[in-house]
């Protein structure tokens, strides 16, 4: 069995109540927590002797940009030579010079929308100018700098967001130095897109378990079998106290040829299974 990123949660606080998000939805469920530089560079250290992974996303279900530490954090990783991901929410204060001093390598801004309006009905909280001035101050700092990082604008493809913003967020994006511009479906009720996504889900031209193969460590160090078991309930060894080798020894995913027998008895992951199983 092998790998290729692994989420490590340094933040599970952050400033916005998003519609959907699992911060929202679980607001006073989960512990607001930061994880401490000390354990965050235990566990990258853990993670890079492990030799089982190549990226570590620095996010979870918080913010990681409202960590103080995230330069550090970010550098920590850069000198164990795991490539390092963080998605922001883009309404942050912290400096951005830092996160090329540290050798980050790809930044995501999620800003659903193009205008306030629209952006505020899903980033409940947030501010879309925020946002658009941190992207662009690190689209600038990234051109003096020779392109060092993969800057990205996601769009989440809600109903809401009329199209004609998204084609404006794109050319936007195109009048900048180098972002990248991308608009991600899903399969939930609000998305745009999802008949044509399950079309290619049956047609088997997209995996939509992609979720499943990534292993998520908890801000407190709790290693869980997957990114969508939320609070890590299910958690199967603490990174800070043993290595990776040995907790994911106990990882229960196998393959037959068909189907990842986790999915099939994952309770996060049931409903979609079961739903998929009905367009066959």
């Amino acid at each position: 069995m092998s790998w290729n990123s692994i989420i490590l949660e340094v933040s599970s606080v952050c400033n916005l109540k998003c519609q959907g998000c699992v911060f929202t939805m679980q607001f006073g469920k989960r512990k607001l927590e930061l994880m401490n530089l000390q354990d965050a560079c235990r566990c990258l250290q853990l993670i890079s002797e492990s030799g089982l992974f190549t990226e570590v996303a620095l996010f979870g279900y918080g913010e990681p940009m409202l960590h103080p530490d995230i330069a550090s954090i970010v550098a920590k990783a850069t000198e164990l030579s795991l490539s390092s991901y963080i998605s922001t929410n883009g309404n942050y204060k912290q400096s951005n010079s830092p996160l090329f001093d540290s050798g980050l390598n790809r930044l995501l801004f999620s800003i659903d929308g193009f205008t306030q309006e629209t952006y505020g009905k899903f980033r409940v909280g947030g501010s879309f100018d925020w946002a658009i001035k941190n992207l662009v101050e690190v689209d600038n700092i990234n051109k003096e700098r020779g392109f060092p990082m993969v800057v990205e604008y996601q769009i989440i493809g809600l109903k809401h967001i009329p199209d004609e913003e998204i084609k404006r967020a794109r050319i936007f994006c195109e009048s900048l130095n180098r972002v990248h511009f991308k608009c991600k479906t899903t399969l939930s009720k609000k998305a745009k897109g999802r008949k044509n996504r399950k079309k290619l889900i049956k047609k088997g031209k997209i995996n939509p378990w992609g979720t499943c193969k990534t292993p998520m460590i908890r801000y407190d160090g709790t290693v869980g079998l997957c990114c969508r078991d939320w609070n890590v309930s299910r958690g199967i060894g603490d990174l800070k106290t043993t290595p990776p080798v040995e907790i994911l020894a106990l990882h229960p995913r196998r393959y037959d040829p068909d189907r990842e027998i986790c999915v099939r008895k994952c309770p996060y992951l049931r409903e979609s299974y079961e739903s998929e199983i009905s367009l066959k």
